[in-house]
């Protein structure tokens, strides 16, 4: 009879368990980065963490808390997550267990009438055996959209390609009139990746959309305006954030802003903040504009009179502060030490919320009343 072979643990490092629900069903059509969030949530919770927060975990993962805050708004609409808000900001996060009976169904085994999520298949695409007896089929809208996306797309689709058009339209059901506006409108924003396209697709069907009219009003609804403010800070290769839209909205609708202004701050809030987050970014703009808007500037000569403006009264601070101040000046150049530590803790207001100048006024005018003296001796 055969000893028994003794078996020990080699390691003693912890691990964290993941449902095969989240692996089969959630994960595939999930974006890498949030799916690195969610980890981390179920690492938490699982290890009894009783907070955590926004920063730490951004700092962990190498992102912003922009980011961050974007994956945990994804994995809310996925009903993996329970997010509690106060003031507009998450304070507490749940993670519900997740459920085992397919999504379009109710638990009373009744068919939903909400439009059911939508998990595409690992390759995302229809089955080659599926495509094949599609395609050899006898329903001409399949070669028309084939023709469709090769004519928007000028090449020859591959049969990934043509499976996932073929997604679309026999899986998602989308009309042929849907399919062609969503390859059109991708091609349009210079996206020919049919990844790409069906990802669209896939959104629209969990949003209901269903015909083109409603996918038009949800593609203007993006305003072209906003791209256009996304690359004065940098940023491209995605659409405006929510919070971000209804910022640029009140500065150009509510405001009424130009385009121009709005770059004159944009740049004044990329010299002055941290390029890498675009929260700071917004919010800095957000501030100047709110400012220039509280004393009626409207346009960049405006700006540029009100800079000036500021510099005399800057000025005219320190000339003030030298008069009651200079027997006590120990530097002996007649100017007033604790000036420049005013100028540092004053606080913001619609000119100083970017870097400032530095003159020496008193040089500036000792050289204009010279100036003046030798003009009237001539």
């Amino acid at each position: 009879m055969m000893k028994s072979i003794a078996l020990t643990r080699g390691s003693t490092v912890s691990y964290t368990l993941l449902s095969d629900l989240f692996v089969d069903r959630y994960m595939p059509h999930a974006n890498g980065e949030y799916v690195k969030v969610y980890i981390y949530l179920l690492k938490a919770i699982q290890k009894n963490a009783a907070s955590f927060s926004i920063q730490s975990m951004a700092g962990a993962f190498n992102c912003s808390e922009e980011d961050v805050t974007k994956a945990l708004n994804f994995w809310e609409s996925e009903g993996l997550l329970i997010l509690t808000r106060e003031g507009g900001e998450i304070v507490s996060v749940r993670l519900p267990e997740i459920p085992d009976e397919s999504p379009e169904f109710q638990k009373d085994g009744g068919e939903s009438s909400m439009p059911r999520p939508v998990w595409p298949q690992p390759d995302g695409t229809v089955s080659n055996d599926r495509s094949r007896t599609l395609i050899n089929g006898n329903d001409e809208n399949v070669d028309v959209l084939i023709t469709i996306a090769e004519r928007y797309t000028g090449r020859p689709l591959s049969r990934t390609d043509v499976n996932r058009v073929l997604y679309l339209y026999d899986e998602l059901h989308l009309s042929v009139d849907l399919i062609d506006y969503l390859i059109e409108y991708c091609v349009s924003k210079n996206k020919r990746s049919f990844r790409y396209i069906e990802s669209v697709g896939v959104r629209w069907y969990n949003d209901g959309i269903k015909t083109v009219a409603e996918a038009k009003a949800r593609a203007s609804s993006v305003d072209g305006r906003f791209f256009r403010i996304l690359r004065y800070f940098g940023i491209s290769g995605r659409d405006p954030l929510p919070n971000e839209t209804a910022r640029m909205k009140k500065w150009l609708d509510t405001w009424g802003f130009s385009q121009e202004l709005v770059a004159e701050a944009c740049a004044r809030a990329l010299r002055n903040t941290d390029r890498q987050t675009p929260g700071n970014l917004f919010s800095y703009t957000d501030r100047i504009l709110s400012r220039w808007y509280d004393a009626r500037i409207t346009t960049l000569s405006q700006v540029r009179d009100a800079d000036l403006a500021h510099e005399r009264q800057r000025a005219a601070a320190g000339n003030g502060g030298n008069a009651s101040g200079s027997g006590g000046n120990t530097a002996g150049n007649g100017r007033d030490s604790s000036s420049a530590a005013r100028r540092k803790t004053a606080k913001p207001n619609a000119f100083n919320d970017f870097e400032q100048r530095d003159y020496d006024f008193e040089d500036l005018e000792q050289k204009l009343l010279e100036h003046t003296k030798n003009n009237g001796a001539g």
